[in-house]
């Protein structure tokens, strides 16, 4: 069984304006104005600041633009989460326990690895993470748990 809902039209807009408001109720001028935050409504372009020039207050940035290649050293907590293993804070805990080899020697805390470098995770990592369970619960209202 199917049931249509229908909804009442809204009533077509008067002709006449509304007078503007007066007092703490009108609307602010400058580029705060709340009819420039409308949807549909183009905002005008800003030309008090162009992208290259830095904010007041902060420095520039001193790091080079350049995309990461493969060759880049990172994090061996990222690489593993990178590869899908498991997550930047439980390979931080594999590295520390020895269950992380990197090119056959056992992994230190905060070793920086690249692509070409051959990671392995002894078996009792990926059964300590089989045994942790996620449990997903709706809890409709009035239904209490602690």
């Amino acid at each position: 069984m199917s049931k249509t809902l229908t909804l009442p039209k809204k009533p077509a807009p008067t002709s006449t304006p509304r007078p503007a408001p007066q007092g703490r109720h009108a609307p602010k001028t400058g580029s705060a104005n709340r009819d420039a935050a409308r949807p549909g409504t183009p905002r005008p372009a800003r030309t008090d600041r162009t992208p290259s020039t830095p904010q007041p207050g902060r420095p520039a940035s001193t790091r080079p633009a350049r995309p990461a290649s493969s060759d880049d050293p990172i994090r061996l907590n990222k690489r593993l989460a990178e590869l899908g293993l498991c997550s930047r804070r439980e390979g931080d805990e594999w590295i520390e326990r020895g269950w992380v080899k990197v090119n056959g020697t056992v992994a230190q805390m905060g070793m920086t690895v690249t692509a070409q470098d051959r990671i392995d995770v002894l078996p009792q990592a990926t059964a300590q993470q089989g045994a942790r369970v996620t449990i997903l619960l709706h809890k409709p209202i009035g239904y209490v748990s602690g």
